[in-house]
């Protein structure tokens, strides 16, 4: 990649306000590595999974914090821990696996050199520390303790558990804000079951999954399920919440009134809904109001990418 010349290096926005974007705040190396240091590495808690996903004592579960890998791990009294997936030693990946349980082992050892981490990301075990018949090894000072992997905070709020860099960071529930820290609390009002996992990967840059799920503008009009279903209807009554310091965006749409028909809303609909497609389980459709309330559909978007 061609250095970039003073010009270049100099971010114009095309407008005086935040209504336009240059197209380079998506394709920008330099600014990409800047938001992994100051957002994903910064003050700001990044969701790291579901408390659900690691029950037992031993389970793990490898994702990343933008393009860093960590790991959620739960320890033998039930705490929740997260490290940074790099040996201290090499920088080689110390889990390989996406989810799992350490076993009898008890710790998570990188294939490299072998060395094994606790749950807490302690350094517990060194091969040939002391050497071999007298010769090599490791200085007489070196200090176990002093290497172990590098720790993240932890903290949760209902079933969702988030982790951050930067011990100077916000509490979660002050990052979220109460409304929102309230409708996590409203969806994981009971204990959930984990039915299976999907992982996609696309070729993009993070702000635009951001910024896609705070826009409602496209939904009825790109996803035919909604109209084809009356999922998402635009004369349904709803709101758009943001969070005080106007990082989260909490959308809601109440349940359609009684005299709306699907079929009403697929004709007024500006593309054409699939009048063939149907679904195996309708009832799954069905509005009940199990959570009290008149809310149908809630997109809770979190700072920086996580969606509920």
């Amino acid at each position: 990649m061609n250095a970039p010349t003073p010009a270049d290096s100099v971010l114009r926005w095309p407008a005086p306000d935040e209504t336009r974007a240059p197209y380079r705040v998506y394709a920008d190396s330099a600014l990409y590595e800047h938001e992994q240091e100051r957002i994903f590495r910064g003050p700001v808690w990044s969701f790291l999974g579901l408390a659900t996903e690691v029950p037992n004592a031993g389970d793990f579960k490898s994702t990343f914090i933008g393009d860093t890998p960590v790991v959620l791990t739960r320890d033998a009294e039930g705490v929740l821990h997260c490290w940074v997936n790099r040996c201290a030693h090499r920088g080689a990946l110390v889990c390989r696996e996406l989810r799992g349980n350490v076993g009898e082992q008890g710790t998570h050892t990188c294939v490299y050199h072998q060395w094994a981490y606790d749950a807490t990301g302690a350094l517990v075990g060194v091969p040939f520390r002391r050497g071999l018949g007298g010769k090599g090894g490791y200085p007489a000072d070196f200090d176990m303790a002093a290497h172990g992997l590098q720790r993240l905070n932890v903290d949760s709020v209902g079933d969702m558990v988030f982790g951050t860099f930067d011990p100077a960071a916000p509490p979660l529930r002050e990052f979220l804000g109460a409304e929102h820290c309230a409708n996590i609390e409203r969806l994981f009002s009971r204990p959930i079951t984990i039915l299976g996992h999907a992982r996609q990967y696309f070729p993009g840059n993070w702000k635009l999954y951001a910024e896609n799920s705070r826009d409602s503008y496209h939904g009825g009009l790109l996803h035919l399920f909604y109209p084809t279903f009356g999922i998402y209807r635009q004369g349904q009554r709803g709101w758009v919440h943001l969070s005080d310091n106007k990082l989260h965006q909490l959308l809601q749409v109440c349940k359609p009134a009684e005299d709306q028909s699907i079929e009403h809303y697929q004709q007024a609909s500006s593309r054409k809904a699939d009048s063939q497609a149907q679904l195996e389980a309708p009832e799954m459709l069905r509005w009940e109001p199990e959570l009290g309330g008149e809310i149908a559909l809630t997109i809770h978007s979190m700072f920086p990418n996580v969606v509920l």
